[in-house]
């Protein structure tokens, strides 16, 4: 009898073995290369999901304001402390300074105020002419580099060529003076700005040779530039945009060229002379833009609005007035940030390495660039992606290694919902990230996500050998 129950006991446990057999054991890489598996499909529960999304440590985002909130040595610690809580509120983890470096009191009520509330700073430097300027920034520097909230300087914003080689000589100086693990860097220009501007002549592509030449002559350790697509007439948008996919192209590439470490840009969040102040999904969308080329950070401009006197760029209104009152953009910021955040920054681990689409609209067709055209020059396990609605889709290829392979997919349509269905070259285990961390996770031959006005998801597949 004993015998007989204990045939029967092995038969269920068995039994059990083999219904559970279709499910894979939770890992942070589902994928092991070193052992033979036989991959069936399959959809894992709610549970396996938000498992998944807990095990995985995440990267934080770097997103940056400028221009900060706008107090002076008067104000009291207490009332920096409070601004810059609202600060980190909206999602802001990083500040470029502003004018503060002129005031001392100021700028140390702004660092104490960022260490209270988890934010970073990058100290914007005094624009330079001449080489006896460049001491002045370097005391600076050694003024305030063993704060822990410092991360790095910002050399110069939006330089003219003429100013490269001495942009060099400071890259050196502050070089010498900051602890190594300091970002020093320039925001360049976007392609908008005219030969003129760029200080750029007799060329057939003037901004791209504007960022060769810099890296010729000096240094920047990420490649940061600032462009705006949101003008006073929406119908303008799409060949905007179509410019600033140009533009983030040759970002990239100036990457590959140098020896930056990333790629940065701004965020328009406020309005000034000609433009407008984005709504929920236009925000959503260029922000995920410059994720979608692999950026490691970005900045909102602006996040203040300065008064008359203090800036000759003209009328500005950012998410909060220079009395402090804060404007409806400002809980758009912080729920787009809260929507990036659910991604836990997985897309951080990989790097981009070229674009996809569909139904995108002939302004961006006529932008993108060959070898980033991976629907021209097909490659790896993403064989198609395709749009339920007539705005299209926009997706960059990531890769990280040769076993792990992402796809950054945006919703072109600012204003509607869509589908996006991604097809694979086989059956692939994947994950699907949003808001919610991971949505969606199994084994498929194609994915379907469902995309809100100007949002994003990223797709993980790991491919075996």
């Amino acid at each position: 009898m004993k015998r007989l129950v204990c045939f029967i006991i092995s038969l269920l446990i068995l039994a059990g073995c083999l219904l559970t057999s279709c499910k894979r054991p939770e890992t942070e890489d589902p994928v092991d290369n070193n052992e033979p598996q036989t991959l069936k499909p399959y959809t894992a529960t709610a549970e396996e999901m938000v498992e998944a999304t807990e095990s995985f440590e995440g990267n934080q985002l770097l997103r940056g304001i400028w221009v900060t909130p706008r107090l002076r040595a008067k104000d009291s610690q207490e009332t920096y402390d409070e601004e810059y809580r609202k600060v980190k509120e909206a999602g802001v983890n990083m500040v470029f300074t502003y004018d503060e470096l002129n005031y001392k009191t100021s700028m140390e009520k702004l660092l104490s105020a960022c260490e209270k509330n988890g934010i970073k700073v990058m100290i914007s430097l005094a624009r330079i002419s001449s080489e006896a300027e460049i001491k002045f920034n370097v005391k600076k520097v050694e003024l305030y580099d063993s704060n822990p909230v410092v991360i790095g300087y910002n050399l110069m914003d939006e330089p003219n060529t003429s100013s490269f080689e001495l942009l060099g000589k400071e890259y050196q100086a502050v070089r010498e003076k900051c602890s190594p693990d300091k970002i020093i860097m320039i925001n360049f220009f976007p392609n908008y700005a005219n030969a003129e501007q760029l200080g750029v002549e007799d060329s057939d592509n003037p901004y791209r040779d504007y960022l060769k030449k810099y890296f010729e002559v000096s240094r920047s350790d990420v490649v940061s530039f600032d462009y705006y697509p949101y003008r006073s007439d929406p119908a303008g948008d799409d060949n905007l945009i179509a410019k600033a996919l140009t533009n983030m192209q040759e970002i990239v590439r100036a990457e590959s060229y140098s020896d930056a470490e990333g790629c940065w840009g701004f965020v328009q969040s406020g309005e000034w002379s000609g433009t407008r102040t984005p709504k929920l999904g236009e925000l959503r969308f260029i922000s995920h833009l410059h994720l979608l080329f692999g950026f490691k950070a970005f900045t909102y401009f602006l996040y203040v609005t300065p008064i008359d006197g203090e800036t000759a760029e003209g009328f500005f209104k950012g998410l909060v007035e220079y009395d402090g009152t804060i404007r409806d953009t400002y809980g758009l910021v912080k729920q787009t940030a809260e929507e990036i955040d659910g991604m836990k920054g997985v897309y951080l681990d990989y790097d981009f390495t070229g674009l996809m689409y569909d139904k995108i609209p002939e302004s961006y067709m006529s932008e993108i660039q060959e070898d980033y055209d991976l629907v021209k020059n097909p490659k790896g396990p993403f064989t198609s992606i395709k749009a339920s609605g007539e705005s299209g889709l926009i997706a960059g290829y990531f890769e990280k290694g040769i076993s792990k392979q992402g796809l950054y997919v945006l919703n072109n349509d600012r204003y509607y919902d869509q589908s996006a269905m991604v097809t694979l070259s086989g059956l692939m285990e994947y994950r699907v990230w949003g808001e919610n961390g991971i949505e969606q996770m199994g084994a498929a031959n194609g994915i379907t996500v469902e995309l809100r006005s100007g949002e994003a998801k990223f797709i993980e597949v790991f491919v075996k050998d």
